[in-house]
């Protein structure tokens, strides 16, 4: 902007020249400022007009080089992008081979992890085969050791299968094909209510969440089983040899599944055809029959301090089994034995022989140490030692047969028994009653013709009879604090009855009143 400067005022003597100077340089003041005004305009309209075009073209090169700098910033971004997913994808690849590479040895060091925390016991495996593409695996060289001694309890020599891969993507364990070859299983008894599996077999049975597992076909070849009884003297060793398992749709999920088996038991062939098999918990109904198979293999199944046990015999059975890991064991059977020695608890020496014997067995219950009879019929010729006292005695019956009903050990109710059979000499027994807890048999004893000088062990005389008797009693007898109490209530008819004084062997044997001498 320009500014149009007056001079200094003249002096106040010239009034008139002083307004017309004034007048003038107010004329020429507003003149020279319109003047200056007119030509103002375009030079500002030129300077506006060189602003303009500037400030275009300074953002017309600012626009370019943002988008020349987007660009490039797009490209180092796509360049970066692409760096990063080739080195994920280098690093998945890695990851992917290194796994592979190693799947075999993570497998095995899991495999070892999770059977030690089952059995709790050292587990070793050897080697694992493992292709991921098709499914297949196979476990060479598995140990499990023994808690009882330096030995092993269980090796296979290969376990080998085929996963369904597709059905892991469910959580379920679909095996199309397993098998196990090499197996052998040591079971040892150390007490009679012990075994060196007892803490695998005393676990109680739970339903844990797991995933479902399907075999669809099993099968097990050349595999052994060795049972050790060392609670005989000596101890003994059975062997159940080259056993073959074929087995088709197996679940843990769903019962149906089949199994059948093959074997040599202590020489003997054994075959065993189970049906209705579930995994988990198991389930099974078995079919066995058997010829000519060593009784002393039954003490696997007895409880070790039963009333009772097989020594020896020679067994030809066939035998029913419904096995349910909760519920026990129930057995079925009908057999054939001969050449048969059993024991009794804490009696020295055989307590029953018999050259043969049948046996019918219906709903014998085994659960734990737990046993139930629902009935058991003996019947052939046998011979009993008693020893309740010294010296031992033995009782031959022919013909015999013993039956007993509802029979439990230990005694938890009252069972039923009865026994028939025909004595020495021509006399015949019967007997009937019930056997309770503790140790108590309250019986009803029928006998003709039977040799009076039994009375002479178990009653307290100051003489000895001889003699025949005919009884009709009742006798109840128990066994408490290593101590037998018998008492004895009924009738009693003797003939040729002699009463004879141990203290006075000179003296002749006198008859008593009423009763006819063999001599008179």
């Amino acid at each position: 902007m320009r500014y149009c400067v007056v001079g200094s005022m003249a002096s106040s003597g010239s009034a008139s020249s002083v307004a017309s100077s004034r007048s003038e340089a107010s004329t020429a003041r507003r003149s020279g400022c319109s003047s200056a005004s007119v030509q103002a305009k375009p030079a500002t309209r030129a300077a506006r007009r060189s602003v303009s075009t500037s400030n275009t073209s300074s953002m017309a090169r600012s626009l370019t080089r943002y988008a020349g700098d987007r660009k490039a910033a797009f490209v180092i971004r796509r360049r970066t992008v692409w760096l990063i997913a080739l080195i994920v994808f280098v690093t998945l690849a890695s990851l992917g081979v290194a796994i592979l590479a190693f799947a075999p040895e993570i497998v095995r060091h899991a495999a070892i992890i999770r059977l030690e925390s089952l059995t709790r016991r050292r587990v070793s495996i050897d080697r694992v085969e493992l292709n991921l593409a098709t499914g297949h695996v196979a476990f060479h060289g598995l140990r499990v050791a023994d808690r009882e001694g330096p030995g092993m309890l269980a090796t296979i020599a290969r376990i080998e299968g085929r996963v369904h891969r597709r059905s892991l993507l469910r959580l379920h364990v679909w095996i199309e094909d397993l098998s196990i070859t090499g197996t052998e299983v040591r079971v040892v008894r150390l007490s009679p209510t012990r075994f060196n599996i007892s803490d695998l077999l005393e676990r109680p049975a739970t339903r844990r969440a797991m995933a479902p597992v399907t075999i669809d076909r099993l099968r097990i070849a050349d595999s052994a089983l060795t049972f050790e009884d060392r609670t005989l003297t000596p101890a003994r060793t059975w062997k159940v040899e080259r056993i073959a398992v074929d087995g088709r749709a197996l679940s843990t999920s769903n019962a149906g599944g089949s199994l059948e088996l093959r074997s040599v038991a202590a020489g003997a062939p054994l075959h065993v055809r189970v049906e209705d098999v579930r995994l988990v918990p198991l389930h099974l109904r078995a079919h066995v029959s058997a010829a000519n198979v060593d009784l002393g293999l039954l003490r696997l199944y007895l409880p070790g301090d039963a009333a009772v046990l097989p020594e020896r015999g020679l067994l030809a059975a066939g035998i029913t089994v419904v096995h349910d890991a909760i519920d026990g064991t129930r057995v079925s059977a009908g057999a054939r034995v001969r050449d048969i020695v059993v024991h009794r608890h804490g009696q020295p020496g055989p307590f029953a022989t018999s050259p043969e014997i049948t046996v019918t067995l219906n709903d014998l219950v085994v659960n734990g140490r737990d046993l139930s009879a629902a009935r058991v019929e003996i019947e052939g010729d046998l011979s009993l030692v008693e020893a309740i006292y010294d010296p031992p005695i033995r009782y031959a019956f022919t013909g015999a047969r013993l039956v007993t009903e509802d029979l439990t050990w230990p005694l938890r109710r009252p069972g039923r028994v009865s026994f028939a059979g025909v004595l020495p000499g021509g006399g015949r027994l019967e007997v009937r009653g019930t056997l309770a807890s503790p140790l108590r048999a309250d019986l009803s004893v029928r006998a003709s013709r039977l040799p009076v000088d039994l009375a002479n062990r178990y009653a307290r005389l100051a003489g000895t009879l001889a003699g025949v008797a005919d009884v009709d009693a009742r006798v109840v007898a128990s066994f408490e604090n290593k101590q037998l109490r018998v008492g004895v209530t009924g009738a009693v008819g003797a003939t040729r009855l002699v009463v004879t004084d141990p203290s006075r062997p000179d003296l002749p044997p006198l008859p008593p009143a009423g009763s006819r001498c063999a001599s008179c």
